[in-house]
């Protein structure tokens, strides 16, 4: 019955319709009992009028518990359907006031209900009850019933009708226009947010196409030849040229930091060398210094007044005319190594994606300087290698030659063994001769010598006695003492033997 788009769908709105109605209601049952009072309806009593007002109020009362509209529109419906059976079969003749109203019924619904479906079932159902209570009217007359138009009574209750539907209608319309003009303000709302939604869907999708082309540089970068051959200076260049490319901004640097001087130097800048080989002595920067060793990422849109850049200010920040800054340490082995260092000379606010970017582009220099270290260890083993097969193959000469002289050696060995053996044997001949045939005979002399020393001889005789005596003795000496060195397989030389003889004449002089 009403347009769609016009409906009062919200749970609330329709409560307060109900509730306004319900007193419109208690109120239009008042001015019925006393116009009842003042005419007499010949259908009703003032009792009857009292008990109708109890009902809406009542359910007013139930509207405040939390019982849900359609429940108490099921009960509202209910009670006038039972009231006005009542009264009808109570005094039939009352039929007569109620059946002008019936055309008035799916107005009253509607503004109500405000579903088509649910009117037109409650406008079957009450016309249905209509003809029903016509029936018993009939019946309960043996036919006789006859409606009579009572011009007052049917004004009057005309009047308590359309005085409720004007009511109902009237303050429906103030709501739908309330709500008209909050549908309005929610459209533009809607609109508004719609707008919003759309801006932020493309700001979505240039922050995803941002972050897909930072993920496939990433990507390309870290599966390079430059990264994968350990090349750290080339992958370091084309890094800080991608940094530049793809983040827009004034240049990108990379600095070398040396712990034992405390110290960061420019290694390279893209696109121009404007402060390469710059040399910083952090003890100059002390807060930038601290923010640095705790080895995260250093960002600002404003480095001049930046706390943890602002030391660079009157001097490398002036010079370079940078205005925003964002520093990423490159960290291997849980020690800082260098810094990729991203300079703006506009304001710039740096977002996740970059700053996700900046990291993700430390972690890849990180796996080239790694595998820098590896090329260079891989090369110092080959080295070491190879030194150690050129080692191994003189050893391996050395080795040749020592079993050719070993070799050598035995023969020779063997050979001047036999020879030993040959002048060991004729060693052990002159030992026998030595022992047996030269010492009988020089007994035999010496005991003749001695025999003649006993006899009577002339001075001249006893002197070459004597001097034979003294030979024999030097001969038995030698020749005891050859014997005992043979015996003992001692060595002795001619000169022993000189020595020793001249040392026996000395003592005997």
């Amino acid at each position: 019955m009403f347009p769609k788009d016009d409906k009062l769908q919200d749970e609330q709105s329709l409560m307060s319709i109900f509730r306004v109605y319900l007193i419109i209601l208690i109120f239009v049952y008042l001015v019925g009992a006393v116009l009842e009072f003042l005419i007499d309806f010949q259908a009703s009593s003032i009792v009857h009028f009292l008990a109708l007002m109890a009902i809406p109020s009542l359910l007013l009362i139930a509207s405040h518990t939390g019982l849900s509209y359609r429940v108490l529109f099921f009960c509202n419906m209910m009670f006038i359907f039972l009231g006005n059976g009542i009264q009808i079969y109570l005094n039939p003749q009352a039929f007569h006031v109620l059946v002008y109203w019936v055309a008035l019924m799916p107005l009253l619904i509607a503004v109500l209900i405000q579903r088509v479906r649910e009117t037109i079932f409650w406008s079957v159902l009450l016309v249905v009850f209509m003809i029903g209570m016509g029936l018993y009217a009939d019946g309960a007359t043996n036919g006789s019933y006859t409606v009579t138009l009572y011009p007052t009574r049917f004004i009057a209750g005309g009047f308590l009708f359309l005085l409720l539907t004007c009511s109902v209608a009237t303050f429906f319309s103030y709501i739908q226009a309330r709500k008209k003009k909050a549908l309005i303000l929610q459209n533009e709302e809607l609109a508004n947010l719609k707008r919003e939604v759309e801006l932020q869907r493309d700001k979505t999708n240039l922050k995803n196409g941002r972050l897909e082309s930072y993920i496939k540089a990433i990507a390309e970068l870290s599966q390079s030849q430059e990264v994968i051959n350990g090349n750290f200076e080339r992958a370091v260049q084309r890094m800080c040229q991608t940094l530049d490319y793809l983040l827009r901004v004034t240049q990108v640097s990379y600095w070398t930091y040396e712990d034992d001087a405390n110290t960061i130097t420019c290694r390279y800048t893209f696109p121009e060398n404007r402060s390469r080989n710059t040399v910083h002595n952090l003890a100059n920067f002390p807060r930038y210094a601290t923010r640095l060793k705790m080895k995260t990422i250093i960002h600002t849109s404003n480095a001049a007044e930046d706390p943890n850049t602002a030391e660079f200010g009157k001097t490398y920040l002036a010079a370079q005319k940078i205005k925003s800054m964002m520093d990423a340490p490159i960290v291997i082995n849980g020690n800082l190594v260098g810094i990729l260092c991203c300079e703006d000379m506009e304001e710039r606010h740096w977002n996740g994606e970059e700053l996700l970017f900046a990291s993700a582009a430390c972690d890849v220099l990180t796996i080239a300087f790694k595998a820098m270290q590896n090329t260079i260890y891989i090369s110092e083993i080959e080295s070491k290698k190879s030194a150690l097969e050129d080692q191994t193959e003189e050893i391996n000469q050395m080795n040749e030659k020592l079993v050719q002289a070993n070799e050598t050696l035995e023969d020779r060995v063997a050979s001047r063994t036999a020879e030993l053996e040959a002048q060991n044997k004729q060693l052990s001949e002159y030992a026998f001769i030595n022992s047996h045939l030269l010492r009988a005979p020089l007994s035999s002399i010496l005991g003749l010598v001695n025999l003649l020393h006993n006899s009577d001889l002339s001075n001249r005789e006893q002197e070459l006695v004597r001097h034979l005596a003294e030979s024999g003795k030097k001969l038995d000496e030698i020749i005891h003492r050859i014997g005992d060195t043979l015996a003992k397989n001692d060595s002795m030389t001619r000169e022993d033997i000189l020595t020793k003889n001249t040392l026996g004449d000395s003592g005997k002089r």
